[in-house]
């Protein structure tokens, strides 16, 4: 079942995959910023739920919908495969 996989896999050094078990993926966001924060390390938050910005975006380095996400990663493999 989905809710039983819980873990994190670094993808690479921007990138993580995270199953949150059954810990909302909204609250684990929340703890998560809260953890970069608190360790001064930067981060994105990308999501176009404006109550997830407010609980998990004040420290972000940027917020960014999930419109504007997608089109950011578009154009970076774009770029890349020119």
């Amino acid at each position: 079942m989905a809710r039983d996989l819980i873990g994190e896999r670094v993808v690479s050094e921007l990138l993580s995959l995270v199953g949150t078990g059954s810990e909302s993926a909204d609250d684990w966001l929340t703890r998560r910023a809260a953890a970069l924060a608190a360790a001064d390390r930067k981060y994105w938050l990308a999501t176009s739920d404006r109550e997830l910005r407010g609980r998990a975006g004040g420290n972000a380095v940027r917020l960014i919908g999930g419109g504007g996400f997608l089109r950011e990663l578009s154009e970076h493999r774009q770029n890349r495969d020119v």
